[in-house]
């Protein structure tokens, strides 16, 4: 997952209400999805969505953290972008 700004809102026609969330941050997160695949691991975090959980630590976040290794860059939508990813 990364930590980015978003936007979310309903998308409407005479027919259809929807709601929907929109922006680079769905991307980046289909993309980290993706590439569990890819890299062969269960979950893909990003540096910036790790950071957050660690200053934020509502709830005990370090054993989570722990269970976490180091993955090299990997390209998201012409980015690199450092992940950490648990591979099982």
């Amino acid at each position: 997952m990364g930590m980015w700004p978003l936007c979310h809102g309903n998308i409407a026609s005479k027919e259809r209400l929807e709601f929907a969330v929109l922006c680079d941050p769905v991307n980046v997160a289909s993309r980290l999805e993706s590439a569990t695949r890819m890299v062969g691991c269960r979950c893909l975090a990003s540096h910036s969505i790790v950071a957050a959980a660690t200053l934020k630590n509502q709830i005990n976040t370090s054993k989570f953290i722990a269970q976490l290794s180091e993955h090299g860059p990997i390209s998201l939508l012409s980015r690199n972008i450092e992940i950490l990813g648990k591979i099982l």
